[in-house]
């Protein structure tokens, strides 16, 4: 049985969208070799790093939803971990009653600024 999954990756900072692309379809032949679906995606952006890590200043994070049996998630982790295109990653059960977090909608800014004055 599949299970939901939300995983977030950090891709090398200096990787452009082209590069981007190619690591995305390398982290999802990673999921369906443990017979899994890599569902949808969300490229969040660029940040800079707190502190310099591994000799990178900077990271792509991508949000993903993936479908994957849950006896498969601690050896789609080592295969993640070897890719040598994931910098880091997470991957959580995803919550049953938020089937949008990939895709969560914009929150109003101006709202939440009115609402501290």
């Amino acid at each position: 049985m599949l299970r939901a999954y939300d995983a977030m990756f950090i891709l090398d900072g200096s990787s452009d969208e082209e590069a981007i692309e190619k690591q995305l379809k390398s982290i999802a032949a990673d999921v369906e070799r443990v017979e899994g679906r890599f569902e949808q995606h969300r490229v969040v952006g660029r940040r800079n790093f707190a502190r310099v890590l591994n000799r990178r200043s900077d990271g792509v994070y991508i949000n993903a939803r993936l479908m994957v049996d849950p006896a498969q998630v601690d050896e789609l982790r080592r295969r993640l971990g070897l890719n040598a295109d994931v910098f880091r990653m997470q991957i959580l059960r995803a919550d049953e009653k938020n089937p949008v977090a990939v895709n969560p909608p914009e929150a109003p800014v101006a709202a939440a600024t009115e609402e501290r004055d």
